[in-house]
């Protein structure tokens, strides 16, 4: 890290991906010594076992991390290895009420911070790297984009049925899969590609959908402020920002 002229500290490997906040830590991935937790700018622990960031899903006081290897680790805040597991391919993981949501090439489990795995559903063939995972914040059900072929989202219930599914027939590229903070009945999903479109949770009716110009091989960064009913989106070298009910229209609770 580089202040105005000296250096300020340094974390002594490459970085190979942005830093991670969890708690009171800062989680990097280096290309030599893996996973390194800082405290305050101080090591406090490494596991050089971690391969490179695919993705990461944060649960109270434990992290989920899914590694390119195919490596799925569930770690705390002291560093320990709560549990792991192997895939034949990156994990897609995210948040959600009790744990975090793991998507593998087995099916759709929710892993508790205490390490106990509760199996979902099955999943449709899914792409390594552009499948994505979301929860509703109260626990009733969960989304998951399969990318690939099938390029089909699908909502499921708490208990793992299938509520709806809908085809998205273009080539998207990379996706990024969120609940709107503000009104979890808004379902997100915005793409490298520029496409954007927002659907109602409940009915998985298209609420708008849109195209901005983008070149990105990544996945756009979509974003909210606690409050306020807007969205913030970063594609390409633009950051845009939506009034949400005039995009999608008014909340509608069920």
């Amino acid at each position: 890290i580089y202040g105005a002229g000296p250096i300020v500290w340094h974390m002594g490997d490459t970085p190979d991906g942005p830093p991670i906040a969890f708690g009171d830590l800062v989680l990097v991935h280096g290309a030599a010594r893996g996973l390194m937790a800082y405290a305050d700018r101080a090591l406090a622990w490494e596991l050089p076992a971690v391969s490179r960031i695919a993705g990461y899903a944060v649960a109270g006081d434990v992290i989920a991390i899914a590694d390119r290897a195919g490596m799925f680790w569930f770690i705390d805040a002291e560093g320990r290895v709560i549990d792991d597991a192997e895939f034949e391919a990156p994990a897609s993981v995210a948040p959600m009420p009790g744990g975090v949501l793991l998507c593998g090439d087995d099916g759709i489990w929710q892993v508790a911070p205490s390490g106990a795995w509760r199996w979902l559903a099955d999943a449709p063939a899914v792409q390594a790297d552009h499948s994505r995972l979301a929860a509703d914040p109260d626990g009733d059900g969960f989304y998951l984009w399969t990318g690939g072929q099938a390029r089909s989202l699908l909502a499921y219930d708490a208990a793992g049925a299938v509520r709806w599914q809908r085809a998205l027939p273009r080539d998207l590229g990379q996706v990024t899969l969120a609940i709107d903070q503000t009104c979890p009945q808004r379902l997100i999903i915005a793409t490298a590609r520029g496409y954007v479109t927002i659907f109602n949770t409940v009915t998985g009716n298209a609420l708008t959908e849109f195209r901005l110009y983008s070149e990105m091989r990544l996945a756009p960064f979509v974003g909210q402020v606690e409050g306020e009913d807007l969205l913030w989106l970063l594609l390409d070298n633009q950051l845009v920002t939506f009034d949400m009910t005039a995009l999608a229209g008014p909340c509608q609770t069920p």
